[in-house]
């Protein structure tokens, strides 16, 4: 369902859903997703559309700025390095949201 209403956010970001043929896992290393049409991987991407901008909607006495969040996410890999090995299941990190972040607030 449809969770945007009439308004804006405080951050705007892009989402796209993607099925990576390359990816970099937590240790650094690149391994090849497997994606094929009988076994696809799709995952849900937000990255922030203006990251590190200031956010909108705020008083200028905030000292705000949008921040990229992760999330992480298994996927199906192989090793370039060794493709006869079987697949395993390896963990990536992914954007998954935009948040406005406010530093030191303090009431006054």
């Amino acid at each position: 369902h449809h969770l945007r209403r009439e308004g804006h956010f405080v951050c705007e970001s892009t989402v796209e859903y993607v099925r990576p043929g390359w990816a970099q896992n937590l240790r650094g290393e690149w391994v090849a997703i497997l994606n094929t049409d009988k076994f696809p991987q799709t995952m849900r991407v937000e990255t922030c559309s203006y990251g590190g901008k200031r956010c909108e909607y705020l008083p200028p006495c905030y000292k705000s700025s949008c921040v990229q969040r992760y999330s992480y996410v298994r996927l199906l890999c192989v090793d370039p390095y060794h493709p006869t090995l079987k697949p395993v299941v390896d963990v990536f990190q992914i954007p998954a949201a935009c948040s406005c972040f406010v530093e030191d607030f303090t009431y006054y």
